[in-house]
């Protein structure tokens, strides 16, 4: 199960400080289903997504399942939109 404290840990782990979405870090343990692995988030200016113009900071979170874009407004409105982690594709890292 996973919980503030346990993503803050996560996200102090690698550096990650939140700075502008905080509301969203704190809506986590909501999103994150208890058997995912979380491996990565990233903090960035969401624009537009499915042509709805979305604009302000929100977070992008990967797990061992899914990858998550989501956003919540100052005024409590949420964007969310998940892709399944099998719709992407990992090339392979080089050659020995």
């Amino acid at each position: 199960m996973w919980t503030s404290e346990r993503i803050d840990e996560f996200s102090k782990s690698f550096g990650h400080k939140p700075f502008s979405t905080k509301s969203e870090m704190k809506e986590l343990p909501n999103l994150l289903k208890a058997d995912e692995q979380l491996l990565g988030l990233l903090e960035g200016n969401l624009k537009e997504i499915h042509g709805r113009n979305v604009a302000g900071q929100g977070l992008v979170i990967v797990t061992d399942k899914r990858v998550i874009f989501f956003r919540k407004s100052f005024i409590g409105t949420v964007t969310k939109e998940e892709t399944p982690i099998s719709k992407y594709h990992q090339p392979p890292l080089g050659k020995d």
